[in-house]
């Protein structure tokens, strides 16, 4: 349930090889205790594999890995390598149409619950910004859309009030997806995916529905005008929802 790039599949860069498997074997070690704990099936893709992404079928997957970042050893500054940057941000997508109806949010609500965790000790986590990208193709401006790298910003992040002032100025299309619940807006080749206000308030329902402690946004500072922090605020309080 979250909007970042046109893609919902969990993907990410790692540094090198030792700090992968040490964080994939601890992670699975936090998931041994419980046998209600969904199984981890994961794996790893680089360029320099040669196998092709739209081989892998990503239903045989929870998790799946896009490697790999480089790092400076001078400054410790992390990038990512010019013949790399097209391959990484096509990725996710790419994979995620080998298995469209992989799980969102929910999921992972459902998984905390499953594994013993009481849903009055979880909030939903939702955000107040976007990640613009362009697109390959102006006449395809759909989730899963192809793209050819991040717009706007270096990484494409932007606040929902810098996205709400990019719609007005360039008159630009908005959709709301209500499987995804989430929100997209596009302007020639220019596409943001984001939380606008009808996304949020469908979340906080479900966080009552759920049973959940509430929710918690990042960042109130990229808000426009306190106008998603109102929404949910305001259904909060008709659900009569205790943070």
């Amino acid at each position: 349930m979250a909007s970042t790039k046109p893609t919902s599949l969990i993907v990410s860069i790692t540094f090198f090889f030792f700090f992968f498997f040490f964080f994939f074997f601890f992670f699975c070690l936090l998931l041994q205790p419980s046998s209600a704990q969904t199984v981890v099936k994961g794996s790893y893709w680089f360029p320099e594999s040669e196998f092709p992404v739209t081989d892998i079928n990503s239903s045989h997957f929870t998790h799946l890995f896009c490697a790999f970042a480089d790092l400076n050893s001078q400054n410790n500054q992390v990038t990512i390598s010019s013949t790399n940057q097209p391959k990484f941000s096509t990725f996710t997508q790419t994979v995620q149409r080998r298995n469209p109806s992989y799980p969102r949010g929910d999921a992972g609500v459902r998984a905390w619950i499953q594994a013993g965790l009481p849903a009055t000790q979880l909030v939903l986590g939702f955000p107040y910004y976007g990640y613009a990208w362009r697109l390959s193709n102006a006449n395809s401006p759909s989730y899963y859309a192809a793209t050819t790298g991040s717009a706007i910003s270096p990484d494409g992040s932007i606040g929902y009030g810098q996205i709400r002032k990019f719609i007005v100025d360039n008159g630009a299309t908005t959709v709301y997806n209500s499987t995804v619940v989430g929100d997209y807006c596009y302007a020639g080749t220019t596409w943001i995916g984001y939380d606008d206000n009808q996304s949020i308030v469908t979340k906080v329902r479900y966080a009552k529905q759920k049973g959940l402690r509430g929710y918690f946004s990042r960042h109130v500072g990229a808000d426009d005008n306190s106008g998603l922090s109102r929404s949910g605020s305001i259904l909060f309080q008709l659900l009569n929802i205790r943070l």
